[in-house]
């Protein structure tokens, strides 16, 4: 049985809350201009904040894992895992 899309979107959006925190500390937040991508189960959830407004997109489905690094940032950025259970 699907549960209740509000309280989904709302329990997605805590847990990569919390490993955005759990990653750069609980007074963290994100500037103008960035954003950071949560990984799940059955999708992906981006979220960023442009011209002081927070956004957030859902794209949902199996993402791919691919083994490639893109070499695109300036430093290693250790990953955050949150367990949601």
């Amino acid at each position: 049985m699907a549960r209740d899309m509000m309280e989904t979107t709302s329990e997605a959006m805590n847990l990569a809350l919390a490993a955005f925190k759990k990653e750069y500390g609980e007074d963290a937040i994100l500037g103008d201009g960035e954003e950071f991508f949560t990984v799940f189960n059955d999708g992906v959830l981006v979220i960023g904040k442009e011209e002081g407004t927070l956004t957030v997109h859902f794209s949902v489905g199996k993402p791919y894992f691919v083994d490639y690094d893109l070499d695109m940032l300036e430093k290693d950025e250790p990953e955050a895992e949150i367990d949601g259970k």
